[in-house]
């Protein structure tokens, strides 16, 4: 093979794991007394672990689930069920920084 298609190749895969390395999971629990308050308090919670900025830009940017400014969002799941103040959310999701 040419030295060139191994030097691109080995460029590809240092690419490839440096973005992975930029992404992470988080998880959040939150309770509402809808479930669209309980999913925004378990977004939220999974905002601010472990960086607050993240979560002030949120909030400044509109609150809205499934968006993190300066991030890609992916993977975003959630299970609510009744309890606590009226419904429970979980929420897990994989935050890639732009």
């Amino acid at each position: 093979m040419p030295k060139s298609f191994l030097l691109a190749m080995a460029f590809l895969a240092a690419g490839a794991s440096t973005a992975a390395a930029q992404c992470e999971d988080r998880v959040g629990q939150g309770t509402g007394q809808t479930r669209d308050a309980a999913l925004r308090a378990a977004y939220e919670a999974a905002l601010k672990t472990p960086d607050e900025r993240l979560l002030k830009a949120w909030i400044a940017a509109g609150q809205k689930v499934g968006e993190a400014p300066g991030h890609t969002v992916r993977k975003l799941t959630s299970n609510c069920s009744a309890g606590g103040a009226g419904q429970i959310c979980r929420i897990a999701v994989t935050l890639c920084r732009n």
